[in-house]
């Protein structure tokens, strides 16, 4: 019975520790003090579970600038990296090529998004439709499925 109650306040914890994420220890004294009352814990519980939630928090704030200090060091690596791709490329193409190389980027980047997010509205609207012309010419292509089915005794299904 004890070592569930154990599990449970720790579950619980760890759920608060979530929610208490990038706030300061006097929220994790307000939590404690909203978890003691709920849980009907006694004063050994409630320092207990104080003591549990300022850690889990410590420890959120570690991981955080863990993974802060790797993010920052991926794009560094990043931009190296790309750096000395493009100073490959240099050497392989001539400065009209590279230079060529560089507009044909900077037209790709500035003239269309990322990815094949806009290609098939992009062919849509090439005929003339708008994406609100196909919504109503689906629904009128469904309705009339409908009636026919209605007719032919169907119910509509």
């Amino acid at each position: 019975m004890r070592s569930i109650l154990k599990m449970m306040m720790v579950s619980l914890a760890l759920v608060a520790g979530l929610h208490l994420q990038g706030q300061d220890a006097n929220k994790t004294l307000l939590q404690t003090e909203l978890m003691a009352k709920e849980l009907g814990l006694n004063a050994k519980q409630k320092a207990e579970l104080d003591k549990e939630l300022k850690a889990n928090q410590q420890d959120r704030k570690e991981k955080m600038e863990k993974l802060r200090a790797m993010r920052e060091e991926m794009k560094r690596d990043a931009f190296v990296e790309q750096q000395a791709r493009e100073a490959r490329l240099k050497s392989i193409l001539t400065e009209e090529q590279f230079a060529k190389l560089e507009a044909m980027k900077a037209e790709r980047s500035s003239g269309q998004m990322r990815g094949q997010a806009n290609f098939g509205r992009k062919n849509f609207q090439d005929r003339g439709r708008t994406p609100m012309m196909k919504r109503k010419m689906l629904l009128e292509k469904r309705r009339q499925s409908l009636q026919e089915n209605k007719e032919k005794g169907d119910g509509g299904n």
